[in-house]
């Protein structure tokens, strides 16, 4: 009548940490490089180096040249920044291609709709 059986005990649920213990040198980079950008998700915002173009063979000139480039937004004509546009739209159409002259075009059409 009586069940003289011992209860089974369930065990407790394994709680897992939500986030690993971090070494002390990579929480002082991971510091730096909030403080830097202000997000970890965008990726660093380090200055790129300027390219150098190799010299031609002409008179007076010099070896490794630094360029002086010009922005796309200035060869277009164009007000509106469309390196920042061109980067926005990589950054949001993940695992898509971005075609070499559609951040010209909005561009374009975002400076239109705006005058």
């Amino acid at each position: 009548m009586f069940d003289k059986s011992v209860p089974i005990s369930i065990p407790p649920p394994i709680v897992l940490p939500v986030h690993a213990p971090i070494h002390r040198d990579q929480k002082s980079k991971l510091k730096k490089a909030l403080s830097r950008t202000g997000s970890l998700d965008v990726g660093s915002k380090l200055p790129r180096p300027k390219a150098v173009v190799p010299a031609s063979r002409g008179k007076g000139s010099k070896i490794g040249k630094v360029a002086t480039g010009r922005s796309k937004a200035s060869k277009a004509g164009l007000v509106f920044p469309v390196g920042r546009i061109r980067r926005m739209l990589k950054e949001r159409m993940v695992g898509h291609r971005v075609g070499g002259n559609s951040a010209i075009y909005l561009g374009a059409v975002l400076e239109y709709l705006t005058a």
